[in-house]
């Protein structure tokens, strides 16, 4: 409300104006320097006020302005009029002002610059007023210009800062792409980037060139990332596959032991396999728990055979201490298991990062999130102690049943 009260009280004023060029029309033939003078602070106040509102408004009343100002001097080309040469000059440096006033607000920065171009070309070809009234208008004219300079300056900033920002934003999403190259879930890291090309799509636009060289980044960035992820997983399958068989073989190996007429010798040998089934790896969750539960069972049958070759009198001894032995495998085998799954979670933690709040663009590990990997570590700790001591005291029994054979 306070803006459109602001416009019709200027156009109340323009009006009030255009009415008064029409009356020192009229004056101009009884009081030639009077009318003169007071239509050079007509046009002054009306510059003063300059444009607000309604374009509509403000362009009709121009033209009624216009069409006035124009009567006027034409009204002082009488033969009665005086100073007629003066009035001429006059009447032509304030055209050239006006039109300058006029279109100072433009937005069309070329074609403006055109026209101020050519009202300066035209300026410079007129001859000069006295010396307060051309300094005026120079003054006037000066401004004009200043204006429409300073706005286009703060334009084309803008546009420049706008460019930056959207060059920044898509450097950072090629980033982000360079940064899944430690991802080794394939499926994740696809989805991610269709992610991050729609967030592309999303981006502010960016000069040609540019849009260009990183968008080809960014392909080459994603190629880069999928063909070292996809090398990686080959790497952990053929390693698979090679504990895969290595297991394979400890688990003929320990059958073999039944046949071996030396159970001291088998016993010890089966140690020696045990040792290296927990050394060799892991093979993938397909095969893991059906080669642990062959192993088993064949060092089952291995035991079986060494109790049912120990004198009677220690069999009942040792059968107790093997029992206590598959206790502790079990907690064993459940401590490790449980470390696996802290370690895993860590991981998951470590990689999940989040957006930086202090710098824009970056990822980071929140407090909470350490304190959370840190808890987790003093987890993973504490589980490995517990599973030391556990095949530690494994290891005890095993030789207590040693030396009960």
């Amino acid at each position: 409300m306070d803006d459109r009260a602001h416009a019709e009280r200027a156009w109340a004023q323009k009006a009030a104006l255009i009415a008064e060029v029409r009356s020192l029309t009229a004056l101009l033939s009884s009081d030639f320097q009077t009318a003169t003078r007071r239509m050079l602070a007509v046009q002054e106040q009306w510059a003063a006020i300059g444009r607000t509102g309604s374009d509509a408004v403000e362009d009709a009343l121009w033209q009624q302005f216009r069409a006035a100002h124009q009567e006027f001097y034409g009204a002082g080309h009488t033969p009665r009029a005086r100073g007629r040469s003066q009035a001429e000059i006059r009447q032509q440096k304030l055209r050239i002002v006006d039109e300058a006033e006029r279109i100072s607000h433009s937005t069309e920065w070329v074609s403006t610059e055109l026209v101020f171009q050519r009202l300066n070309a035209e300026w410079s070809k007129t001859q000069q007023l006295g010396s307060d009234e051309e300094a005026r208008l120079v003054e006037r004219l000066k401004q004009a210009w200043g204006r429409f300079a300073a706005a286009r300056a703060s334009h084309f900033a803008e546009l420049q800062q706008k460019t930056e920002e959207a060059l920044n934003t898509k450097d950072s999403l090629v980033r982000e792409a360079a940064a899944l190259v430690n991802s080794t879930d394939l499926a994740e890291v696809r989805q991610k980037f269709s992610e991050l090309d729609s967030r592309w799509k999303a981006a502010p636009a960016v000069p040609p060139l540019d849009e260009q060289r990183l968008w080809a980044l960014m392909q080459q960035t994603q190629a880069q990332v999928i063909a070292a992820i996809e090398q990686e997983l080959r790497r952990r399958e053929d390693e698979k596959r090679a504990i895969y068989q290595r297991k394979e073989n400890l688990i003929k190996q320990t059958l073999e032991l039944l046949h071996q007429p030396d159970f001291r010798a088998a016993e010890e040998g089966l140690q020696q396999l045990i040792t290296e089934w927990n050394s060799s790896g892991h093979a993938g969750r397909e095969h893991e728990q059906g080669l642990y539960e062959r192993f088993t069972q064949a060092a089952q049958q291995v035991y079986q055979a060494i109790e049912d070759a120990a004198e009677a009198n220690l069999r009942e001894a040792a059968r107790r201490i093997e029992g206590e032995i598959y206790d502790l495998r079990d907690e064993a085998d459940e401590l490790d298991r449980r470390i696996y799954e802290a370690k895993l979670r860590m991981s998951d933690l470590i990689a999940r990062q989040e957006a930086s709040r202090r710098e824009p663009g970056h990822w980071e590990i929140t407090e909470s999130r350490a304190v959370a990997i840190a808890s987790e570590e003093l987890h993973i700790e504490s589980l490995s102690e517990r599973l030391d001591e556990t095949l530690d005291a494994i290891a005890e029994l095993e030789s207590r049943l040693r030396n009960l054979g």
